[in-house]
């Protein structure tokens, strides 16, 4: 009789230790609206060559696949593995003529995020944070005269100004934190989320940004290691629970 009844308990305290461990996977897709800022440098270039030495800022998107695991309903473990194509601007206006110059990158981006999740019935809330790795695919300015140019002043625009602004693709580390808010249907889960980013790998010091090079005096060309130093996203998307 004692063993049955000890037989028992070991049983029910078996059952109860796995009905209190709960998880579920999630997996899907998101896409992303992104908002990117290059802080300045610290240092600038001497003299008056406009690159690269104040804050910029521009907008620019992507998406890409998700996976998710939820531990007891309060605890969630993401990865991402995301496209960005991210862009900064510049308005620059020098003796009366006017121009943009667009700082354009495409990355890879693969955030690993510890969330604290909070659920409400079919709504959950979650406070995440994690590193996040940013790989450069790809970089290139591009210049928008606002002034307008005769066919010759822009050939000559152009030869003063491509030499000038130039771009590398680069790589780098981010720390994110983010909030979201997640609604069940069925076995459909629809994440939404902000997410901002801040670049730990980037310098405080222009030459360590933008390899510049001369001709005496005169700053002949420009090229900014392209990655932002804040990067912000709103990201919604579509997923199923497992």
């Amino acid at each position: 009789m004692r063993r049955l009844a000890f037989m028992a308990v070991v049983l029910l305290m078996s059952c109860t230790a796995r009905a209190g461990f709960s998880w579920d996977l999630r997996a899907g897709v998101k896409g992303a609206l992104t908002g990117n800022l290059w802080s300045d440098p610290d240092d600038k270039l001497p003299g008056s060559a406009p690159i690269w030495g104040d804050s910029q800022f521009f907008v620019g998107g992507g998406g890409g696949a998700f996976v998710e695991v939820a531990l007891f309903g309060y605890l969630g473990f993401e990865v991402d593995f995301l496209f960005e194509a991210n862009s900064l601007k510049y308005n620059e206006t020098i003796s009366g003529f006017e121009y943009d110059y667009y700082t354009r990158f495409k990355q890879i981006r693969i955030p690993l995020i510890v969330k604290g999740i909070l659920p409400l019935g079919n709504v959950e809330l979650s406070l995440g944070l994690g590193p996040e790795f940013v790989i450069g695919v790809d970089a290139n300015v591009d210049i928008d005269y606002r002034t307008k140019l005769t066919a010759a002043q822009k050939q000559q625009a152009d030869a003063l100004l491509k030499p000038l602004y130039q771009a590398d693709k680069t790589s780098g580390t981010f720390l994110d934190t983010e909030l979201g808010v997640s609604i069940k249907i069925w076995k459909l889960i629809i994440p939404i989320s902000l997410r901002v980013g801040f670049n730990l790998s980037q310098s405080e010091k222009f030459d360590d940004r933008v390899d510049v090079t001369t001709s005496g005096a005169t700053v002949t060309g420009a090229k900014v290691h392209a990655i932002e130093t804040y990067n912000f996203a709103l990201f919604a998307g579509v997923g199923y629970v497992f």
